[in-house]
């Protein structure tokens, strides 16, 4: 009987790989926000356009009995969806992953019953279940899917088409996050003009890599800031020669034991003491999915960009510009944290990242984030990731489809009512991430405008759900002059330090970038696994890290980089890139 149900189960997950390879080819009066300084303007995150509005006995209404983004069901409904759990998670006494403070939430508001129909331990038995629910044809009413899954679903016409239920329903917080895309969070949902999912929105700041420079070492030696890879190398050399960190001076950090070279398409964000920025000045995208000039997928690792980045790499190594340790180190952060390195590359929000630690062991250890380094002819060209992290998709034929906005609408207004220290959000009935885009960078222009004096951009509060409180803390951290960021013009005990340095210097970076410089963004054609991958990327990931490493370090030639792209084509890579040009196109 076991392995009868065995081999039914691989079977199914047979059925699915197959699936996704096949699915490869294939306004609302009632919103306000806490500000004074609210905008309550309302963007549509579609046209609209032939999109018949619902109408029935039992839609969601307001007080005047009208449909409504924030109204309720007159009548209790049902929605069935599946949950992941972690063993480590507890409930507050009296509580129940059936009974708990967002179920009973979701019932007062909204009036809608939460029917747990299977749960999981992990991310990897999540998804599981979901591949098997689309292999039997059973999804739960409304779950939150990868993008294969998604692509399948769609191909076997899983899941209902959201066109009217989003127009009429979704908020204006909702279509705003939506709008902010520039179009690429609708896209990903649309399929021969049907809006067939709901988009689930990141903040695009954290994809950033930024160059992050002792500013008093600079100032000491009165070196300028380094914009291209070259000034790079010649600063990490003079902080070097000057025994600028003592007599171990580190020029430029790289990845610990454990860490990423470059930041991946399955792994695009919050790179930190990676080289990605390193390898953008070369216009070189590594573990990124591009298209050529005829729509084919390319592999980023494999490009003529990405050898003449690990030559230079391997050129600033064999100088001893870059920490000879690196790979092997237990710990960057304490490297940087201690004062002996010079540059780094990070994230914006490194003011929670380490350098709060490297100021309070050096009070002078002043760290400036800069956007760079530069291409030769000087763009900046960043990577970044996905503006679309997930899919929430409804069955087809659930009676309420709306229910899934409806839910959506309500986390989005009230999110920070809810007691995470009791339980994680994660337990929020089929949670749909939506953040505007620009959080963090927004937040910089307002607090740089507010510590100028000069008028402010109003803002919705129900968008930016921080910034009422950075305003009225700000101060309290950075000291004047207010347009100065060294270190020395900041309360550094100040509990708002982390968060201001942050959104100063760091997201301040960007931002300044974004408005006075010359930018192209690269994002990658693909951010999920196709069905090869599930059993060949492990082993390519592998063979690539550990060649590019080798390169770097000296410890194979350059020439190396030619035997690995054959070997990565061999191994499955040339079958992986014919499915990613599916996906694609």
């Amino acid at each position: 009987m076991m392995k009868r149900r065995f081999r039914l189960i691989s079977l199914c997950l047979a059925l699915v790989m197959m699936v996704s390879l096949l699915a490869a080819c294939g306004s609302d009066s009632s919103e306000s926000g806490s500000s004074a300084g609210n905008s309550g303007s309302s963007q549509s995150g579609g046209d609209g356009g032939g999109v018949t509005p619902l109408s029935g006995d039992n839609l969601p209404v307001n007080e005047s009995g009208n449909p409504d983004p924030y109204g309720r069901y007159s009548e209790p409904i049902t929605i069935r969806i599946g949950q992941l759990i972690s063993a480590t998670d507890t409930f507050p006494e009296g509580d129940s992953i059936e009974d708990n403070q967002y179920l009973r939430y979701v019932k007062e508001t909204m009036n809608i019953d939460v029917e747990i129909v299977w749960q999981a331990g992990s991310q990897s038995d999540f998804d599981q279940k979901i591949n098997l629910a689309i292999a039997s044809n059973d999804l739960p009413d409304a779950v939150r899917a990868k993008d294969t899954q998604y692509r399948s679903m769609v191909k076997f016409q899983q899941v209902a088409d959201m066109s009217a239920v989003y127009e009429q329903f979704a908020s204006d917080t909702f279509k705003q996050v939506v709008a902010m895309t520039d179009g690429k969070g609708m896209e990903a949902v649309t399929v021969d003009g049907q809006m067939l999912a709901l988009p689930g929105i990141p903040v695009e700041t954290d994809g950033y890599g930024l160059m992050y420079i002792r500013q008093d070492w600079l100032d000491t030696l009165g070196l300028p800031v380094p914009t291209t890879v070259d000034d790079l190398a010649a600063t990490a050399q003079a902080f070097i020669d000057n025994n600028m960190g003592g007599n171990n001076t580190i020029g430029i950090l790289g990845p610990q034991n454990g860490g990423n070279l470059y930041e991946t398409f399955l792994q695009s964000t919050n790179g930190l003491y990676t080289f990605g920025p390193i390898f953008s000045a070369f216009r070189s995208y590594p573990a990124f999915w591009l298209k050529d000039g005829e729509g084919n997928a390319v592999y980023g690792s494999l490009t003529s960009e990405t050898r003449a980045a690990l030559e230079k790499l391997a050129e600033m190594y064999a100088a001893g510009l870059i920490d000879p340790e690196m790979g092997i180190r237990k710990d960057s952060g304490e490297v940087m944290k201690s004062g002996q390195a010079g540059i780094f590359f990070g994230p914006w929000w490194m003011g929670y990242g380490g350098v709060s630690d490297a100021v309070k062991n050096d009070p002078n250890a002043s760290w400036m984030a800069y956007a760079g380094p530069l291409t030769d002819d000087g763009v900046w060209a960043p990577h970044l990731g996905s503006p679309v992290v997930e899919y929430t998709v409804v069955r087809k034929d659930y009676e309420h489809p709306e229910a899934a906005v409806l839910l959506a609408n309500y986390f989005l207004r009230d999110e920070q009512t809810f007691d995470t220290t009791a339980l994680s959000m994660g337990y929020y009935p089929v949670r749909t991430v939506l953040a505007a885009k620009n959080e963090s960078t927004f937040s910089y222009d307002v607090l740089s405008k507010f510590l100028a004096g000069e008028e402010m951009p109003s803002y919705d509060s129900l968008l930016y759900k921080l910034l009422d409180n950075d305003l009225a803390t700000v101060k309290d951290a950075k000291l004047e002059p207010y347009d100065d960021y060294r270190v020395e013009y900041w309360d550094t005990a100040n509990a708002n330090f982390s968060r201001m340095y942050s959104l100063l210097v760091g997201a301040g970076a960007i931002e300044n970038a974004l408005q006075n410089q010359q930018v192209e963004i690269v994002y990658s054609e693909l951010y999920s696994q196709t069905a090869t991958m599930e059993d060949k990327w492990t082993n390519l990931k592998k063979l690539e890290d550990e060649t590019f490493l080798k390169i770097i370090m000296g410890e194979a030639p350059l020439e190396e980089f030619d035997s690995f792209v054959q070997t990565w084509l061999a191994q499955g890579g040339q079958e992986i890139t014919d499915e990613v040009t599916e996906a694609i196109s």
